[in-house]
C-alpha cells in the first residue's frame, strides 16, 4: 500500500539490530534507507472538549447582573464545526442514519446525544453548503452539455423525485414533489446547451439547445419490442444488431482509432438504416410497437447530436451513475421526513457528487 508522507507522521521509532546475526559482532550506525513499516491507530480519546464556563456577575453600583457571552466563533451547539461535518458526511457520503449516527458517536467517540441533535446538525451543514451549491448550481448551467435524470424519493408521507443534473464540472440535486415538466424545467433553468436524457416526456417542454437521447434506453426499448413476439421481436433484432455496430463505431472513435470526419461518414449509412427500420415498424408491427417508432421518427435528430458535437456521448450513463449514491442511501433512509430533509438531502448529495468529481474531501 501506498505510505503516508514523512510530514504526516506523528512519531518515528528507528528499529536496529544489536549484533550480526551470522558472527553476533556489535553492529552501530545508521541505514541511509530504511525500510518503512506505518501502523495507523487511533488516539484513546479521538475528541477535544472545550467547556465554556459563563459566569453572572452583579453590578456593585447598580445590582444589575451581567452574564459571560462565547467568545466570537464558538458555536452554540452541542458540536463544533469539525463534529458537525463529521456528522454530514456519515450521512450524507456514509449513507449512516440518523440512529446509526448517534450509535457511532456514543460507541467511537463516547459522546451520547439524540436523534435529534443530528437532524439539528444536519440542518446546520445544509445552512452550511447552501451557498457552494448554489455556485455548483450557478456552473453547471453554463455547461456546453449537461445529462439529467431522476428517480423516486419520499417526501414525508408522499412519493416525491429526486431529479440531478451532471455535468463534467459540477453534479447538482434537487428533490421535488413530482415528475412532470415544471419540475424538470426548474431543474435546468437558463441552461441553453446540449441536454442528454431519456425519453422521459416532461424534458420535451425544455427550450435547451439539442438533445441527446440515451441509446442505453432505446436499448430496452427494443427488448421490448422483443418480448411482444412475432414481427416486433424480428424487428427488435435488426434494430439491437444495428445499435450494436453503432456502439462498436463510437468505442473506435473513442479510443482514437478513428476521427469525427470517418464517424459522420458511418454514421450516414446507420442513420439511413435506423429510419428505414422504424419506418417498417409503424407499417408493420403491432400497435404498442408502432406507437414507439412513431415517436422516435418525430424526434429522430435528437438521437444523433453526439455525431457531430465534442464532449456529447450518445447514452446517460454519467447522470446514472452520478444519482446511484442517492438511490442506494433512499433505499436505506427511506427518504426525508420533512422540507427541510429533502433541502439537505439534495445539497449533500450535490456535495458529495462534486466533491467526488474534483478528488476532494466531503469532510473538509
Amino acid at each position: 500500500r501506498e505510505l503516508l508522507p514523512t510530514e504526516q507522521v506523528d512519531a518515528f521509532v528507528a528499529c536496529k539490530p544489536d549484533a550480526c546475526v551470522e558472527c553476533g559482532e556489535p553492529l552501530a550506525g545508521d541505514d541511509p534507507t530504511p525500510e518503512r513499516h506505518q501502523v495507523v491507530e487511533l488516539p484513546q480519546k479521538p475528541i477535544h472538549v472545550t467547556e465554556y464556563q459563563l459566569h453572572s456577575l452583579v453590578c456593585p453600583c447598580c445590582a444589575a447582573p451581567s452574564r459571560g457571552a462565547l467568545p466570537p466563533g464558538v458555536s452554540t451547539a452541542m458540536l463544533g464545526p469539525r463534529a458537525q461535518a463529521l456528522t454530514g458526511a456519515l450521512v450524507g457520503q456514509f449513507k449512516m442514519s440518523h440512529r446509526d449516527v448517534v450509535m457511532f458517536f456514543a460507541t467511537v467517540l463516547g459522546v451520547t446525544m439524540s436523534a435529534g441533535t443530528v437532524s439539528r446538525m444536519l440542518f446546520r451543514v445544509s445552512e452550511a453548503v447552501a451557498e457552494s451549491v448554489e455556485a455548483a448550481k450557478a456552473t453547471a448551467r453554463q455547461q456546453a452539455v449537461a445529462h439529467a435524470d431522476e428517480t423516486s424519493w419520499r417526501r414525508g408521507r408522499r412519493k416525491g423525485w429526486l431529479w440531478v443534473m451532471a455535468t463534467a464540472v459540477a453534479t447538482f440535486f434537487e428533490v421535488a414533489a413530482d415528475r412532470g415538466g415544471e419540475s424538470a424545467a426548474k431543474l435546468v433553468i437558463e441552461f441553453k446547451g446540449v441536454l442528454v436524457v431519456d425519453r422521459w416526456s416532461a424534458y420535451d417542454v425544455l427550450g435547451v439547445k439539442a438533445w441527446q437521447y440515451c441509446w442505453a434506453h432505446l436499448k430496452r426499448d427494443w427488448e421490448k419490442f422483443r418480448l411482444r413476439g412475432g414481427v416486433d421481436a424480428e424487428l427488435a433484432d435488426r434494430l439491437a444488431r444495428e445499435t450494436d455496430g453503432l456502439f462498436e463505431r463510437w468505442h473506435w472513435f473513442r479510443q482514437g482509432r478513428r476521427d469525427r470526419a470517418w464517424l459522420r461518414r458511418s454514421m450516414a449509412r446507420v442513420r439511413r438504416a435506423f429510419r428505414k427500420l422504424l419506418e417498417e415498424g409503424v407499417e408493420r408491427a403491432s400497435a404498442k410497437t408502432r406507437g414507439t417508432c412513431r415517436e422516435l421518427l418525430g424526434t429522430f435528430e435528437r438521437m444523433w447530436t453526439f455525431v457531430d458535437l465534442e464532449g456529447v456521448p450518445p447514452t446517460n450513463n454519467f447522470a446514472e451513475q452520478q444519482i446511484r449514491h442517492g438511490v442506494i442511501w433512499r433505499k436505506t433512509s427511506y427518504g426525508s421526513d420533512s422540507p427541510r430533509g429533502c433541502l439537505f438531502a439534495g445539497r449533500i448529495l450535490s456535495v458529495v457528487a462534486t466533491c467526488r468529481q474534483h478528488a476532494r474531501s466531503v469532510f473538509a
